[in-house]
């Protein structure tokens, strides 16, 4: 390598981290802006084109040109290219053509890493492409990786010498990883196209020629569909003639895509076709030059140089062979070719043989073997398979004889998330005969699930035989996990894993929204390692970025489940802090104090000495925190604050709380001692909020509330205490003694003669542990209080943390009897396909848009549409936070028949509980009459008379 070239080493580690070293913001912008349109092209020419078009918003080029390396894996082929000045536009496809190790471009793509050549006359790999003149000009070359694999390249020629710096080399390299993973998520859809239509194709074929049965109108059929699913010049068909032992050409496509009987006699002796064909059963490819073992094949390749040569048996003795020459007669076709041909050759085979419809059917299915997906029939009626291809067993997973036997066998195989889906889209192909495409993953004992696209169609009746489903089962594995890694990359830190700062800014939009609509407060709390550079100028980048992992790993452990840690980039990290108690609210402790526990479990974390590489690191880091509102309005300017804070903590303690009054970050924790010494007293009480029928006041049922009876201040309510139990790890055993004393006030109030129905609070973390479930089942039945009378209540963001782990939970609940209530629908971010195919009875209003209906347009179209959405569930519904008559008639008027609030009555002890609604109390009959039923999400009972 001479003085003149440059190699910029691009690790995957700097790769992640080059965005932050961008020269501009603006820059950065666009830079996002084009790798989002990358990811959201399937053409791989148009991704290509794009970079082209827009590269030069970034870097200021005059030459542009995009490589991709082909099946071959030494081949370099341009698929974009743009000259801005008249010195480059002599440049054509093939003079751009070239091979690993070829000029710049081919050694940066055989190293895999980036090459500079300032001066490119003066570069020992330099070549000349022809057409264009001897001129200076700086060159440079980045490799676009998958992984370790080599996808292409993107080159930049400019005149003159020297013409590219640091930043723009770091623009392309970051451009080039995200070009990477549209590329292939671009080839892996073309594939999926390609095999489709090919596997349309040979179902299209096979169906033409299982009544036919004229040898010659087979053949010609099969010459006149190859073209459909190879690009081919001439095709001939050789048949073994029995007597002479010879094959004699018998039907041919020509050039000019004509079929029929042979221009000129032509055939391939008995001695040729032993070597060549009959000790073959697979399609081969056939070239003058690559095995002289194989040579003279005048007979076969004619004057061509390469052929694909695919054998044609078919029983008795019947035997044959399809030759088809590329379109130009020094062209030449790929290995991936051959299954395809193989399809055709087994398709003409069966035809050629004659054999009954069912022979011809099983054989068709064995000559598919070749493409990656499972053809299969079914009742229409049960769903139950009658035929599938062997290649089931090797892409599902389970031995064909539990598909086959079993009735419920697909369903009970494919994902829960979407299995009502599938089926539901099987059975309308079966009632409405119309075909249907559905995507699904399938559940497999052998390894991780597989998602599948499967096309589904209604076979009619034909004789004795009945209607039946008809289907094929692609493989699309490998594209869903691209999609998926696409879609990570977006919102996530490579080196880290963590969520970044795009995906931050989007949380903590989401935090604020609420906390405005709720009087609650928010923090953000910025974190800089300290020192961190001295890391990497002593033991290097890779030292460096492990020491980050590291640390992501201690700031995660020392965080709530519920709270949100990002990168930041850098050495810096964000921590988002939500559902804190609002400014003046009485409750203790504060917002403030809740970030100084976080803080300080933040700063003990980080006590113990990381070991990185055989050394011992102590890390510190300068924290800065702001809140919502008292800092700032909105997320930018939290952000900055934040920002601001940390970098005035650097000059003093390492800890700043940003703020007018200057709170001192290490004040008075005892509230947290408090707390602890509660959970070991059982200083809990419940309260209980009678959810009532709307029409007259009758009791359908109880929500259970916990209450803190703080032995200084009276009464705490759940926001002033759960919270810091959740962060301290405290929120299970409080989550414990309130379900062990629900189930003891449930059963005393039955004894009694009172079997009101009682709704329970299930927090996040709860959600999270595995045996939940079990927990709460042996509790209710240890008390002898029968599950169904009781309802379990999760909020929408709690569900969506975990989905599939809270979907098997509140599965297990509701499997047992117990009723499942989504709370405060329609404040946190639900993904209504999720909650479809959730096991949810009840959908309760939130409390803030009650509170502004029906006064509030947009707060009573938002209460229609959630009573409208749980009728079209076939769920029921609860208003919450009812406190004046109009809400009241507002809500009846629109269906809500059920709901809450301080219109009614407030969170009682038990004592006042049994006085108001005992057996004792006066009845309360419904407006409807005394015949009226009371048929509530919690409680199903006739109104008393």
């Amino acid at each position: 390598m001479t003085q003149d070239l440059e190699t910029v080493g691009a690790t995957e580690a700097e790769d992640a981290s080059a965005g932050e070293r961008v020269r501009s913001a603006a820059q950065l912008r666009m830079l996002h802006s084009l790798s989002a349109r990358l990811n959201r092209l399937n053409d791989i020419r148009e991704i290509g084109e794009a970079i082209t078009g827009e590269l030069r918003t970034l870097v200021d080029y005059h030459n542009s040109r995009v490589h991709l390396l082909d099946d071959d894996d030494v081949t370099l082929v341009p698929i974009a290219f743009r000259g801005e000045l008249t010195e480059y536009q002599g440049e054509t496809f093939d003079a751009l053509l070239l091979r690993l190790g070829q000029g710049i471009t081919g050694n940066a793509a055989a190293r895999k890493q980036t090459l500079y050549a300032p001066d490119a006359d003066k570069c020992e790999f330099a070549v000349t492409i022809p057409g264009t003149p001897d001129i200076p000009e700086s060159v440079v070359t980045v490799p676009m990786l998958y992984g370790d694999r080599l996808v292409g390249t993107i080159s930049l020629s400019k005149l003159g010498v020297g013409q590219f710096d640091d930043e723009d080399i770091r623009v392309l390299e970051v451009l080039a990883s995200h070009a990477a993973t549209a590329f292939e998520n671009a080839r892996l859809l073309e594939a999926e196209r390609e095999a489709a239509t090919t596997s349309r194709e040979l179902l299209r074929l096979s169906q033409a020629l299982t009544r036919v049965r004229d040898a010659d109108l087979i053949l010609d059929r099969t010459l006149q569909a190859i073209p459909s699913v190879l690009a081919v010049g001439p095709v001939w068909a050789y048949m073994r003639d029995l007597r002479s032992g010879n094959f004699p050409l018998v039907r041919e496509r020509r050039a000019d895509g004509t079929v029929g009987a042979p221009a000129r006699p032509r055939e391939v002796s008995a001695a040729t076709a032993a070597r060549l064909l009959l000790s073959r059963d697979e399609p081969f490819l056939l070239d003058r030059d690559a095995n002289a073992a194989e040579r003279p094949a005048p007979e076969v390749l004619g004057d061509r140089r390469h052929v694909l040569v695919a054998p044609i048996r078919f029983e008795p003795d019947g035997f044959g062979a399809l030759v088809i020459a590329p379109v130009g007669r020094e062209a030449r076709f790929s290995e991936r070719q051959i299954p395809v041909l193989r399809g055709l050759a087994d398709i003409t085979s069966l035809a050629l043989g004659n054999a009954d419809r069912i022979d011809k059917l099983e054989r068709f299915h064995n000559l598919v073997e070749g493409l990656n997906a499972v053809f299969w029939e079914a009742d229409p009626a049960t769903l139950q398979f009658t035929f599938l291809s062997s290649r089931a067993a090797e892409l599902l997973g389970s031995e064909l004889v539990g598909w086959a036997v079993e009735p419920r066998f697909w369903g009970e195989h494919i994902d829960p998330l979407d299995r009502a889906e599938a089926l539901t889209a099987c059975r309308a192909v079966s009632e409405r005969d119309t075909d249907h495409g559905l995507e699904y993953r399938t559940l497999s004992a052998a390894g991780p699930a597989r998602w599948f696209r499967d096309v589904v169609r209604l076979v009619p009746p034909d004789g004795d035989r009945p209607a039946q489903l008809r289907g094929m089962m692609v493989d699309i594995t490998d594209r869903k996990l691209a999609e998926q890694q696409v879609a990570f990359l977006a919102y996530h830190d490579k080196l880290t894993g963590l969520p970044n700062r795009a995906m931050f800014e989007e949380h903590l939009e989401m935090a604020i929204a609420r906390a405005r609509r709720t009087d609650t407060s928010v923090a953000v709390v910025y974190l800089d390692l300290d020192n961190f550079k001295l890391v990497n100028d002593s033991l290097g980048h890779h030292a460096g970025d492990d020491l980050l992992r590291h640390v992501a790993r201690r700031l995660h452990v020392s965080l709530r489940d519920s709270d949100l840690l990002a990168r930041q980039g850098g050495d810096e990290f964000l921590v988002l802090l939500t559902d804190l108690p609002g400014e003046g609210s009485p409750i203790s402790p504060s917002a403030s104090d809740i970030a100084v526990a976080v803080v300080a479990r933040i700063k003990q974390g980080l006590a113990t000495p990381f070991t990185v590489r055989g050394s011992e690191f102590f890390v510190a880091a300068s924290v800065g925190v702001s809140l919502f509102p008292g800092d700032a309005r909105d997320a930018a300017a939290l952000l900055r604050q934040a920002d601001s804070a940390m970098y005035e903590s650097k000059r003093g303690s390492g800890h700043a709380l940003d703020g007018p009054e200057g709170v001192d970050l290490l004040r008075d924790l005892s509230f947290e001692t408090r707390l602890r010494k509660a959970v070991d007293r059982k200083e809990w009480v419940l309260h209980y909020q009678p959810i009532l029928d709307l029409r007259g006041g009758a009791l359908v049922g109880m929500e259970a509330l916990v209450r803190w009876r703080e032995p200084r201040g009276g009464l705490v309510q759940p926001g002033g205490f759960i919270p810091l139990a959740e962060e301290m790890g405290l929120v299970d055993a409080i989550g414990d003694w309130v379900l062990e004393e629900l189930a003891r006030q449930s059963r005393e109030w039955r004894d009694a003669g009172f079997p009101v129905d009682i709704s329970f609070n299930l927090s996040p973390r709860q959600l999270r542990a595995h045996d939940v479930a079990e927990r709460i089942i042996r509790r209710l039945h240890e008390a002898g209080v029968p599950p169904t009378s009781l309802t379990a209540e999760v909020t929408e963001s709690s569900v969506m943390m975990d989905a599939d782990e809270a979907l098997r939970i509140l599965g297990r609940l509701h499997d047992e009897g117990i009723r499942l209530a989504i709370d405060d629908f329609g404040v946190g971010y639900s993904s209504l396909r999720r909650v479809n195919h959730m096991p949810i009875d009840v959908l309760k209003v939130d409390r803030y848009f009650v509170r502004d209906a029906p006064a509030a347009q947009s707060a009573a179209g938002m209460v229609q549409a959630i009573i409208r959405l749980a009728s079209a569930l076939g769920v029921d519904v609860i208003a919450e936070g009812i406190e004046t008559p109009a809400q009241r008639e507002f809500l009846l008027a629109n269906g809500c028949r059920v709901g809450q609030g301080f219109l009614f009555d407030r969170p009682l002890p038990p004592a006042e509980v049994w006085e108001r609604y005992g057996p004792v109390a006066a009845p309360q009959v419904p407006a409807g009459g005394r015949e009226a039923e009371i048929r509530g999400p919690l409680l199903s009972r006739k109104a008393p008379d």
